[in-house]
Formats: structure tokens, sequence, C-alpha cells
């Protein structure tokens, strides 16, 4: 009985030892093994990596080491690369994609690579070792906006108005137009803008729709006449001008002492369009009467610049004349006029002047007291430091603009000729276009801030790129 109770004391000794073994032996497996969360990039490795005991180090699905907030620059199907802009640093970087990569819009939903497109703010995750994209989301703290013709930019203070609402612009702000990628100076006041940003800071500009470039050719008889495009701008005709249009179809209309005509024309993006208005000279000029009704009564009425007598009809050649209506207390109406049949009945309306306006109301509640009257007489007495605004404007007129480069480069200011570069003109302060062309190159415009300073400026621009046609 003894030896049979210690042959089984015996079993059961060698039974705990081999599940001893056996439990090192898991444990010591378990020590080679990690979790896939807590797999990070180490000596040799990246994240997601691990060697199988061959040399040959397998990705692990949907695992990266680095992540970014980026704008998206190009996108190349065929290599499959896309190229993004590191907003802090005003960097480029190209990574590769392919069919694992993740594609998901601002709210998680999936998108195919074809959806995705230049100026768009994205998260990104990747391998960096490789510059393999992992996943691309457009970021989920970006809002979208489009502006057309109610924007502001600010070439100085870096901040754009849009309609009533300020923001900033990132100090490396991404522009682009198509798949190429410019400056905020190439933009010109009438493109269609696509904004992204966060919060108030935008951070990607894309011109949704361009600019190209009209040049009249046999114009001579025209200048000094009228030139309307579409319904996107009317200017003086002048010799050797050319026009920056936004890219669509248009009907043009010029006319000059009451002879003229239409054409239709297409303007394509940064293409420069020539159109032969030789044709549109007529022999004697068609007239039309204008019967103006006016309120006030007591006010002026100039037509290109001359008063004229609105008691009876206003006899006007057909085509674009600037009109002007002043009257005091009231604010000064500026607008074209286009006649364009026989007879014709027209009602002006002026505005109250803001500063009458203001005065009426205090006079209305009673609240004009003698230390406001006599703040009021001190203001235009004349004894204050403050610069007139006006006088600062128009002290810039003995100033010049110098346009030093490309050389040999034909110079436009706001459409009009100014000359070969280098070329000098008078300065004048404000926004305006400055457009350089020369044949078998590409035509560019640039958008400028001249200061109201007492001094010379001047403006030096990089060569222009040759034409592939």
């Amino acid at each position: 009985m003894y030896k049979k109770n210690k042959r089984k004391a015996g079993w059961r000794k060698r039974a705990l030892a081999g599940c001893l073994v056996l439990l090192c032996g898991g444990l010591l497996a378990g020590c080679s093994m990690s979790l896939p969360w807590e797999r990070t990039a180490s000596a040799g490795k990246t994240a997601g990596e691990e060697t199988n005991g061959t040399g040959f180090i397998p990705e692990m699905p949907g695992s990266y080491d680095s992540a970014d907030t980026a704008v998206i620059v190009e996108r190349n199907e065929e290599e499959k690369t896309i190229t993004f802009f590191n907003i802090p640093t005003g960097r480029n970087y190209t990574l590769n994609y392919d069919g694992t990569t993740k594609i998901t819009d601002k709210y998680g939903k999936g998108m195919s690579m074809a959806q995705v497109k230049a100026g768009d703010v994205t998260d990104i995750t990747f391998l960096k070792s490789k510059k393999k994209l992992r996943s691309l989301a457009l970021s989920s703290q970006v809002w979208t906006n489009r502006a057309e013709g109610n924007y502001q930019i600010n070439m100085n203070g870096k901040g754009m108005l849009v309609g009533k609402d300020q923001y900033k612009l990132a100090d490396n702000v991404m522009v682009v137009s198509g798949e190429e990628q410019i400056g905020l100076m190439d933009i010109n006041a009438c493109d269609g803008l696509i904004l992204q940003g966060i919060g108030h800071t935008i951070y990607s500009i894309e011109i949704e729709k361009g600019h190209g470039y009209l040049k009249l050719e046999n114009s001579e008889y025209f200048t000094g006449g009228w030139i309307e495009v579409g319904q996107s701008l009317i200017q003086p005709v002048t010799e050797d001008m050319l026009l920056t249009v936004p890219e669509g179809k248009y009907q043009v209309l010029i006319t000059n002492q009451g002879n003229g005509g239409t054409k239709k024309v297409t303007i394509e993006r940064n293409r420069e369009t020539v159109l032969d208005v030789g044709d549109l000279k007529g022999e004697e000029p068609v007239i039309g009467n204008i019967v103006f009704t006016v309120d006030p009564e007591s006010a002026s009425v100039y037509i290109d610049g001359d008063k004229v007598d609105i008691s009876g009809p206003v006899t006007l050649e057909y085509g674009i004349h600037q009109l002007i209506v002043r009257a005091e207390g009231y604010e000064t109406m500026t607008k074209y006029l286009k006649v364009g049949q026989e007879n014709a009945n027209i009602s002006l309306e002026l505005e109250i002047a803001e500063e009458d306006r203001e005065q009426e109301e205090k006079n209305v509640s009673g609240n004009d007291t003698a230390d406001e009257k006599q703040e009021e007489e001190n203001t235009t007495s004349g004894n204050t430091a403050e610069p007139d605004s006006t006088n600062t404007v128009n002290a810039t007129d003995e100033y010049r603009i110098y346009i030093t480069s490309p050389k040999d480069t034909e110079v436009y200011f706001d459409g009009k000729y100014m000359g070969l570069a280098p070329v000098d003109f008078k300065k004048e302060s404000g926004t305006h276009v400055v457009t350089l062309r020369r044949s078998g190159y590409q035509t560019r415009s640039f958008t400028i801030q001249i200061d109201e300073e007492k001094k010379d400026i001047s403006w030096s621009f990089s060569e222009l790129e040759k034409t592939s046609e």
C-alpha cells in the first residue's frame, strides 16, 4: 500500500513539473509578442513592422508612423503620387498611394481618389520611411466658402475681406490654379475663388474661375470711345490696350462717336484672345434722345465730363457714356449709361449724404448741443495735424512707378499700355493690375498695392515662360 501511494505521488510531481515547463515556455513565447496598438517605431523598424526570421520586414495593414494636416498641391494618377504642402513650414513633399490607401470625406464616408483635388485641406497618415500614404481624410475642422467679386485681398497686411467678414491669411497660404501652385499676386479681382480655412484663418485658395486676356486689333478708330465686355467690365478704349477678363463667353460692345457694334468672344484661362474690331466702324453716327427725371430737381448732370441741360431731351450718340449726378447735401452718383435706342426715359434718385443724414437725426432728436457745435467748428477750422486723405493720394502724382524687369516686355497698367520694360509712369495709390506680355511667351498679370508715401517705388518681376504652341 505504501509503495502504491509513493508511485502516485511521484506521478503527480512529474505531471506538475511538466505543467511548469509548459507554462514557462508559454511565458517566454509571450515575451516576444506585442499587441497591435502597442507597436511603435523602434531601432531599424517602422511602426507596424516585425521580422519573420527571413530578414523580410512585412507591413501591417493600416500601420503608420507619421501624421499631418496638409494641403494637396498635385495628384499624379500615372505615378500614383500626391504632393502635399505643409502649412507651418511652407514645404512640399510627395507620397505614394495604392489600393490600400483609405480615403474619406470630412464625415468619414468613403471617397475615390478622383474626388480629391488640389487645394483640399486634409488630415493624412503615412509611413515616412517608405513615403507611403496610409489614409487621407478631408479635414473635419475645415470650412469651405466661395468668393466671386465680393472679396478684397490686402497683399501687405495678409488679410482678406469676404463680403463683410474679415479673415487672416496663413503665413504660408497656398494658392492653386488648376494643378499649378501660384502666388497671391497672381489672383485677379475678377477671379472666382474657393476658400478653405479653420476658424478665421484661410489656409487654401483655389482659383475656380480664372481670367484671360483680350487684345483689340484694328481699334484705332475706337480710341477714346468705350468698350463693354458682357457685364464684367466697362472702360475707355486706349491705344494698344490689353484687358484682363474672367474666363467665359461674352458679347463685346465697342463704340465711338455713335458708331460701333458687337462681337462674340471666348476668353480662356491664362490665354490671350485677339479680337478684330476694324469692321465695326460705321459711316454715320446713330443718336438717341434721353429724357432724365432726377431727384432732387436741383441736381446737376454731367455726361462724358460735360454738364448737360436736362430740362428737355438730351441727344446722345449710341454707345456707352459716363454719367455723373451731383447735388449739395447728397451723395454723388457715378455710373455708365448705355444708349442703344431712339428714345428712352431714365429716372435717377440721389441718396442723402451720410454727414447730412446724421446732422438731420441730431436736429430731430434735439441732441445738437453747444459742445457738439464747438467740436464741429474745431474740426473744420483746420487746427488739426491730421493730413487730408485726399491730398495724401494726390501728393503721389509727382512720384513714379518703375517696372524694371523682365526687360523688353510690354507693360500694361490696368489695361493701358505703358511701354517696354524698363519703364516708368505716374504713381497712383491703391490696388492695380500690372500685366506683362511678350510674343511667344505666356502673358501674366499681377495684382499690386501702391502705397500713398511720397516716394518712387520699383517693381521687378520674374521672367515669363515660353508658350508650348
